[in-house]
């Protein structure tokens, strides 16, 4: 719902390594010993296996392509051919380039069309603009909230209560497609923007879905949406998906989730973790407990 060969985002298990503090250091350490290695006189942020969590600016990138860095070179060369059409910001240029795995045309193909789908859906409009006469209606059945919390990665949070959308319901109320979707982009402009201030803007966000009074029905009825939802996450938020963690799955869940895997490309399937029982073992493990119970508070009986 909501790559570069040498250099791709970590698996969940080398997510679990808790981000280290920026520092002008050689080398450093994380709370938990595994060391870090820093780039010197820069603010980079380079994980235990090497790939890199956020880059500061241009200049730090121009440096690291100097010593030879492939994904830097490649940052540098992406920046030039975009510079007479669009502004681009170093960790947005890694995102596009890691999404498409370091191949520099397939990636300017894809900036281009965000940045034309931009245009075309007025996304930067999406934020102000006044809310639909059906908002209650659209609250109700959809509503994805950007928590004022952060997971142990650092990464920004959105929760989502999923279980109980049923488009064929909202559009009785006069709720459309088009409505759900617009909400999507705006939620998925909160989360951009919460991603790019974090202090490891390539992690990307943490996206809890509780999934609980989802049946085959509903699914089935909202397939349409979340196909719509799996193009506008893939093709024009890149590699913004750390990870998604769906709780209290109904037994209908794992092939919910199978089939939604369809949707999406094998990295970002990848990131989906389904839980059926207790939520408090698997929130406890990627937030910490205030949080977690923060979570468990908005989860609807």
């Amino acid at each position: 719902s909501f790559g570069m060969a040498a250099d791709q985002l970590a698996t969940e298990e080398q997510q679990k390594e808790s981000l280290p503090k920026r520092t002008d250091k050689a080398e450093s350490k994380t709370e938990n010993g595994s060391l870090m290695v820093v780039q010197k006189n820069t603010s980079i942020l380079v994980g235990a296996n090497g790939r890199r969590l956020g880059y500061g600016s241009w200049e730090e990138v121009t440096l690291l392509a100097a010593g030879g860095d492939q994904e830097s070179g490649l940052m540098l060369s992406f920046r030039d051919a975009v510079k007479n059409e669009h502004q681009v910001d170093p960790n947005t240029a890694a995102r596009f380039l890691r999404a498409r795995k370091g191949h520099l045309e397939k990636t300017l193909k894809m900036f281009r069309a965000e940045r034309a789908w931009r245009a075309a859906e007025s996304v930067d409009e999406a934020l102000t603009e006044p809310p639909p006469a059906v908002d209650d209606a659209l609250r109700a059945g959809f509503n994805p909230i950007l928590l004022n919390e952060k997971d142990k990665l650092g990464r920004p949070i959105v929760f989502a209560s999923v279980g109980d959308l049923d488009v064929g319901a909202l559009t009785k109320q006069g709720v459309t497609t088009q409505m759900l979707m617009r909400r999507t982009v705006r939620e998925s402009e909160r989360m951009r923007l919460a991603v790019e201030a974090s202090a490891a803007p390539l992690v990307g966000h943490l996206l809890i879905q509780d999934i609980r009074h989802c049946t085959v029905g509903k699914f089935l009825r909202s397939t349409k949406f979340f196909s719509g939802q799996a193009k506008v996450s893939q093709d024009y938020y890149p590699e913004l998906l750390g990870q998604l963690l769906c709780l209290r799955g109904p037994p209908a869940a794992a092939w919910a989730v199978s089939q939604a895997k369809r949707f999406l490309d094998k990295e970002t399937g990848a990131k989906i973790r389904l839980e059926v029982g207790d939520p408090r073992a698997p929130l406890l493990e990627l937030v910490d407990a205030d949080v977690a119970e923060k979570i468990i508070g908005m989860l609807k009986p």
